[in-house]
């Protein structure tokens, strides 16, 4: 996919990696019948753990929605355990929070089971 950063082996740019976070920072992505907006600290993620765009279209799209607890709030998350990963979504299903790559299904039950 054209939107994953860092690319493999190249080496990390701070310049460039803000100017990134800025374009994905309240982007709104077309998710089925619904958008989404990237948080900031989602947008941080995403670099971070190189997801793109579309991986996170897949995981709402085709993974398992589910509802959990987490810091006394209820939040939402999407697992797609084709590619290992997971989001969290506010609980009005508008805002991404945070994208984790190399989730465990392990770990997605540990968080249903904290509800």
């Amino acid at each position: 996919a054209s939107d994953i950063w860092p690319r493999p082996r190249q080496k990390p740019n701070p310049g460039l990696e803000t100017l990134v976070i800025k374009a994905l920072e309240n982007k709104s992505i077309p998710v089925g019948a619904r958008s989404l907006i990237i948080t900031r600290h989602a947008a941080q993620r995403m670099i971070e753990r190189s997801v793109s765009i579309e991986s996170i279209q897949q995981a709402v799209a085709e993974g398992r929605l589910f509802a959990y607890a987490h810091g006394g709030l209820l939040k939402i998350g999407y697992y797609d355990e084709s590619g290992q990963l997971f989001l969290c979504v506010d609980q009005r299903h508008e805002r991404i929070i945070t994208a984790i790559r190399k989730s465990s299904p392990g770990y997605v039950e540990r968080l249903i089971k904290s509800r």
